[in-house]
């Protein structure tokens, strides 16, 4: 059972220990601490953050490691905070898309790729590339490198009558849907003369790295490291080599058309809908539960995700 109350009963049997993420230690800065204590003789844990008591609770479960596990006390580590928002976000889209009358399937194995998820209705599919980034997060080329990818490997397929699919068939598309902070479409490479020029992006993201004295939370920390990374990433998506394709970009759509737009794969074969599009779509759709952990999921910070997985139980 997890004590969400700060007892005031609480008796410390050790100093406050600073919390660092056992999987993530290049990041020791968490603003997370913790101690150990009882509460009427009952062994127990307090959690401070940024030096203010957040929870006092008790154990949940067993381990043998010998050191410090979040996870024993109802907490998780950074890297299942991420994982954590991602499902969270896969809930969401499969319960928006069973309004429209599709079936989902979760990250489904298709030999060389695995979109996040797979929607199908009567004639229509489409494989959705799920970024669930917190706002700090730049959704970029790489990302929509990744999408427009599914689309050339899907296109492959069907050319070649394998995987399922016969030469006649349409090839199924590619949408990205992210919470994260999404590049304007005149920021994007792949609507400049040099497309899918890896010195620009690179360019583009080495501009983004912030200092070290400007990383003082766990978000900002992983969004470094992604952009740190991001020219990497964007070249390994563009190294199949992407034909020309049709990309729309939230720039391009009229929200009102966006239900209709998804269906309508005459209009594109890679779909790019920001967290804006996607939250007013769930609220029109009276899926308000959804759209209120849409919201958790871009702007709830991490630290609050490793002390409490509770927070984004969909």
């Amino acid at each position: 059972m997890i004590i969400m109350e700060k007892h005031t009963d609480f008796e410390p049997t050790s100093k406050r220990f600073d919390f660092i993420d056992r999987y993530q230690k290049a990041y020791r800065n968490t603003g997370i601490s913790y101690q150990f204590g009882r509460v009427n003789g009952k062994k127990a844990i307090q959690f401070f953050y940024e030096g203010e008591l957040v929870a006092t609770r008790f154990k949940t479960q067993k381990y043998r490691d010998t050191s410090f596990d979040i996870a024993a006390y109802g907490g998780q580590d950074m890297n299942s905070a991420q994982n954590q928002r991602e499902e969270c976000l896969q809930t969401i889209v499969k319960r928006l898309f069973e309004k429209y009358g599709c079936k989902s399937e979760f990250e489904p194995n298709l030999g060389n790729f695995t979109p996040d998820v797979i929607v199908e209705r009567d004639n229509f599919k489409a494989y959705i590339e799920l970024k669930a980034f917190h706002k700090y997060n730049i959704c970029g080329d790489p990302e929509i490198a990744q999408t427009m990818k599914y689309f050339e490997m899907a296109s492959r397929l069907v050319e070649e009558g394998e995987g399922g699919f016969k030469p006649q068939d349409k090839v199924p598309r590619a949408i990205l849907l992210t919470t994260g902070s999404l590049l304007h479409k005149n920021q994007s490479c792949f609507t400049q003369d040099n497309k899918k020029d890896y010195k620009y992006v690179k360019k583009f993201y080495k501009k983004r790295i912030a200092p070290r004295r400007y990383v003082d939370k766990m978000d900002k920390f992983t969004s470094k490291m992604m952009n740190i990374h991001a020219h990497k990433k964007f070249k390994r998506n563009c190294k199949i080599g992407l034909r020309e394709m049709n990309v729309l970009f939230p720039e391009d759509i009229q929200q009102n058309h966006l239900p209709q737009l998804f269906f309508d794969t005459s209009q594109y074969e890679v779909l790019i809908v920001n967290y804006k599009m996607l939250y007013e779509l769930l609220k029109r759709e009276n899926l308000t539960t959804e759209a209120h952990y849409l919201k958790l999921i871009r702007e709830a910070k991490l630290e609050k995700l490793v002390l409490n997985r509770d927070i984004l139980d969909l």
